[in-house]
């Protein structure tokens, strides 16, 4: 091991011990450091350094390794344009000071590696983390304002300044009730879910990294230090993952079970979500599911094993055993105020398996947002039969254990799997509960031999999302930057093939589950890669015209829609629907509405309005019987009515319809769910066609801003609202912010795949090309619109659903030009696609009125102009 390597291992092991009371820390060392007496010496050499420290020592005194000179002693250092202050924090690798930045004047806090450690390498990796840090913008975490080198060299960040305490000691000093402590948890998952949209983990969520401060009488709490002092960490050669292969990263009372063992698989998102879960537990009974005597007294192994297999007893149960001097930190809440709900939103985050958790911790935040607004909450206690299964995976033992698996999956089969499939959409829960009601009717040794092969088929899925999906924690692929969520899907895509070459069952659903979470991702394109291959699979196994082929392709629509290639996913639902005919099955059958309603929603897509009604409110009648009014491809089928009602005139139902699409996907998707931001999107155009336009205005802003917070600014759907944001703004008169607005929009485009984003990009180029012209602008107005023609006309697109509004644009910007004959011709080519019907996003009165204002003006320019002689299409009938 070099010295390098071993300096990384020397304070991984500082960090793991040095909160820990003195009379601990040094039996903790002793059984990390494994019987390595060096290596303990120089653990405690730090120890000892960090015990000492104060501003008054003299120079401390030369330890082994050259990057331990001084690390609790070294001077402020100088840094240009800063006054710097007292020290206020340290890592094992990291000092952080209170300083003022000079120009413009501030308070900041400066984070500067420790003397010894500027090595190129490390340098490169702060710089990495200091760009990830840069990308989050939310007003719940610190933020970074400025980056550099000392006078020394070493590289430093500038970062907001954050004055609070710790959440946990803040509640509990200001005695803040429960309400209060969940509406700070609220904020912090807001904060967390935006960090996690960048890409980026936390891994090391705990109250001392959550400030609470106060702006204007309001809390307001800080998420800090995401993973800088891991940037300065090393690679990880195998010599030293071996070494360090049951030492995990993070701090053990918030530690999730796959952090603290990671023979148990990859961490995720999720892992986030059990920290704060120990927090939120930590907040409402005031201490940690493991309790100080357990984290002091317990060796690191079994705390490992406490973590990983120990239920913590429920938040009312634990405050209900506490003395009234144990309970000072939480004095104002009462062990009655926990019971049900909030014990079952506390249990669902420190479930075990992370598919058992809250999905995201946005998903988490409503459903905390559920209980304050005293509405039901999505978490449930476990049911038996999950309980009776982690009891088997306990005690794995022969006959006994054999035959309970096999009971359970006579009883019900979907329990064994659901659970683990954390990633499957609607369509794929209800095949697999279709499969099971036909399944409970065949004889019980045919359902035995079924739910065996069930069980095997849940615990090979398990085993691959455990160990391939999102793998933040395998040093040989992240120890320069973390891993964002679409790299660790991107890796585990690789490590599937081949892999389920004995059970296509299996690496069909895998596949299906892929291929929905690059969906949510906004990768349409990668998603379809995996629906195919899907599809494919099910076709091989059961042949072109069977059930499974036709669910298979649903989600192949899906991508192709998503991709904008709707031509291509109208012809395949309507495949998918002569397979349906084709079976005539109870169970086919029981997927025509939703074939219906895709098939209705792409029409609208292409502009195919007056089409489309029909259909989709056939089908919402159908899936109003079937489903209820809340499931979701109800909403979907509501919030597609929305849109095409709007399009053709009937304004007051399409806001009837959308208002209820949008309730029902905040309640039953969340606030934070793409889809639920679709529904926004189209209930504020119907406002705007009902000419409620401060309503929509207001509307639209504040869906800009949620779904860029929540989603990102470069995801489709939150580009969808900033275009109709901006051409909101643009209908009101405020053409200023529209072209910032637009402008803005058009460079997030710039970063996104143009093949996938075609219509949205020509819709922006035409919301400014509209600004230019009211601005008397036309010549630059000119540049966007002969562009929009030409790509179209390059690419045979010409029957575009949106080509008649581009050339009677287009034809305006002309005739503002005085290019009276072009302008003519390309009004009558808007006015023949309006009539064809190719194109209906224009109103044929828009173009009949834009023809005669162009003969009106031309007559007036040129008093030779014979009208008679013109089409007659532009008199009114």
């Amino acid at each position: 091991m070099t010295d390098s390597e071993r300096f990384d291992l020397v304070c991984s092991i500082f960090e793991q011990v040095r909160e820990l009371d003195v009379d601990q820390q040094h039996q903790r060392a002793a059984e990390l450091c494994k019987g390595d007496d060096d290596l303990l010496a120089q653990v405690q050499q730090m120890l000892g350094a960090h015990q000492d420290s104060s501003p008054l020592d003299q120079p401390s005194q030369v330890l082994p390794l050259e990057a331990l000179i001084s690390t609790a002693k070294e001077t402020p250092p100088e840094i240009e344009r800063y006054t710097i202050g007292e020290r206020i924090g340290e890592g094992g690798m990291g000092l952080v000071y209170a300083a003022e930045m000079l120009n413009p004047r501030r308070a900041v806090a400066i984070k500067v590696i420790k003397l010894g450690m500027d090595t190129q390498r490390i340098i490169a990796r702060f710089d990495l983390e200091r760009q990830a840090l840069a990308r989050m913008e939310h007003p719940n975490i610190a933020s970074v304002v400025d980056a550099g080198m000392t006078s020394d060299g070493r590289p430093y960040f500038a970062m907001e300044l954050v004055r609070g305490e710790a959440v946990t000691k803040y509640a509990s000093e200001h005695r803040l009730d429960s309400r209060a402590r969940l509406g700070l948890v609220m904020m912090v998952c807001n904060a967390i879910q935006h960090a996690h949209q960048k890409g980026i983990i936390h891994r090391d969520i705990k109250p001392s990294n959550i400030i609470v401060t106060q702006s204007d009488g309001q809390l307001i709490p800080k998420v800090i230090d995401f993973g800088i002092a891991k940037a300065t960490q090393g690679d990880l050669t195998p010599e030293a993952t071996m070494t360090m292969q049951a030492q995990a990263v993070g701090t053990p009372a918030y530690m999730s079970p796959e952090q603290a063992d990671p023979a148990l698989g990859d961490i995720d998102t999720r892992t986030d979500v059990y920290s704060l879960g120990v927090v939120l537990y930590e907040l409402l009974t005031g201490t940690t599911p493991l309790s100080r005597d357990e984290l002091t007294s317990k060796s690191y192994q079994e705390l490992v094993q406490s973590i990983r297999d120990q239920d913590p007893p429920r938040p009312s149960a634990r405050l209900a055993t506490k003395t009234r001097e144990e309970n000072h930190s939480v004095s104002t809440i009462e062990p009655g105020q926990l019971k049900g709900d909030l014990d079952w939103i506390v249990m669902k985050c420190l479930e075990k398996e992370p598919g058992r958790r809250y999905e995201t911790v946005s998903a988490l935040g409503e459903d905390i947002s559920r209980f304050l607004r005293n509405e039901p909450v999505l978490a449930r206690p476990a049911s038996r039969a999950y309980v009776m299964r982690k009891f088997i995976r306990r005690n794995r033992g022969g006959v006994i254990a054999a035959s309970l698996i096999l009971g359970t999956m006579l009883i019900g089969i979907a329990g064994t799997t659901v659970g683990l499939l954390w990633a499957l959409d609607e369509q794929e829960r209800a095949k697999l509960s279709a499969q099971a009601e036909l399944k409970a009717q065949t004889e019980a040794k045919e359902a035995a031999e079924i739910a065996l092969s069930e069980a095997q088929a849940a615990e090979d899925l398990s085993k691959f999302f455990i160990m391939d999906v999102l793998s933040a924690a395998d040093p040989s692929r992240t120890a320069d930057r973390e891993l964002t969520v679409r790299e660790a899907l991107v890796n585990a895509s690789e490590n599937l093939e081949g892999k389920f070459e004995e059970r296509p069952d299996v690496e069909g659903r895998i596949h299906n589950a892929l291929g929905f979470l690059f969906g949510q991702l906004g990768e349409p394109g990668l998603a379809q890669r995996h629906h195919i291959r899907e599809w494919e699979i099910a076709e091989a196994e059961n042949g072109e015209f069977s059930l499974e082929s036709a669910q298979m392709m649903h989600s192949v629509v899906g991508s192709l829609a998503r991709q904008g290639r709707d031509d291509e996913a109208i012809e395949l639902t309507k495949r998918q629907l002569r397979v349906i005919d084709d079976l005539g099955t109870p169970e086919a059958e029981f997927l025509r509405p939703r074939a219906i309603g895709n098939l209705g929603a792409l029409l609208v897509r292409t502009g195919r309005n007056e089409e489309a009604a029909p259909i989709l409110e056939d089908t919402l009648k159908l899936k109003r019987e079937l489903y209820g009014d809340r499931h979701p491809t109800t909403l979907s089928t509501l919030n597609n009515l929305c849109s095409v009602l709007a399009s053709i005139g009937n304004v007051q139902q399409s806001m009837v319809y959308g208002q209820e699409a949008y309730e029902g996907r905040k309640e039953v998707l969340g606030e934070g769910d793409p889809r639920t931001f679709v529904s926004l999107l189209n209930l504020a155009r119907a406002m705007a066609d009902a000419e409620l336009y401060e309503d929509a205005l207001m509307m639209l802003q504040e869906g800009v801003t949620e779904a860029s917070g929540r989603l990102g600014s470069n995801h489709p759907t939150t580009m969808d609202i900033t275009n109709a944001y901006a051409k909101a703004l643009l209908d009101s008169g405020d053409l200023e912010r529209s072209e910032q607005t637009i402008r803005a929009n058009m460079e997030h485009l710039l970063t996104v795949d143009p093949e996938l984003n075609q219509t949205r990009t020509m819709t922006a180029h035409t919301i400014l090309a509209s600004i230019l012209r009211d601005q008397s602008r036309a010549g630059e107005a000119l540049e966007y619109t002969s562009a929009l023609i030409r790509a179209l006309d390059e690419s045979g697109r010409d029957s575009h659903y949106l080509m008649s509004e581009f050339l009677r644009l287009h034809g305006q910007v002309l005739m503002d030009l005085e290019r009276y004959e072009q302008s003519e011709s390309t009004l009558i080519r808007a006015w023949e696609h309006n009539q064809r019907g190719d194109s209906q996003s224009t109103d044929a009165g828009i173009v009949r009125r834009a023809i005669a204002e162009l003969y009106e003006r031309w007559q007036v320019d040129d008093g030779s102009l014979e009208l008679e002689e013109k089409p007659l299409l532009w008199r009114d009938e």
